[in-house]
């Protein structure tokens, strides 16, 4: 069985390396929509539409990614139980509610992006009720360490 801080580097990698293929899809979307087009029965508004969610998302989605990496950050130098961490749990369920409204209008016209919509929705509350779980146990945390 992985100890947690092996699971949290192993985590890390692989953190490091959807990062990488994000950050590729950003420079690459406008080049790969072209290619898209073709292969599929969409039309252009459609891939432009979608094109423009992509982007509209990658804001919050850039938030959550730099947020996961001081979260990890956190847990690998034993650091849990912080309120720290609970405000980057909040940073990741508001950028989660940020994608809804985006996706879900863009569904419209690209009709795969209500899904999108509505898993962010459930990540969202997700985070969140983690979230109050960190918040309570770094309250207890504090409690215990002002007890001598």
């Amino acid at each position: 069985m992985l100890s947690y801080k092996r699971s949290a580097t192993v985590t890390f990698y692989i953190l490091c390396g959807c990062t990488a293929v994000f950050a590729a899809l950003i420079v690459g979307a406008p080049f790969i929509m072209p290619f898209l087009e073709k292969l599929g029965h969409g039309t252009e508004t459609e891939y432009a539409v979608f094109l423009m969610a992509f982007y509209l998302c990658s804001v919050p989605a850039t938030a959550v990614i730099i947020s996961l990496f001081k979260l990890l950050g956190n847990i690998r130098g034993d650091r849990l139980f912080i309120k720290q961490n609970v405000k980057l749990l909040n940073i990741i369920s508001y950028s989660c509610f940020a994608v809804v409204p985006i996706c879900f209008a863009a569904g419209f016209w690209f009709i795969t992006l209500f899904a999108v919509s509505a898993a962010a929705l459930f990540f969202g509350f997700t985070v969140r009720i983690i979230m109050h779980a960190f918040e309570y146990a770094a309250e207890i945390k504090e409690e215990n360490e002002l007890t001598v």
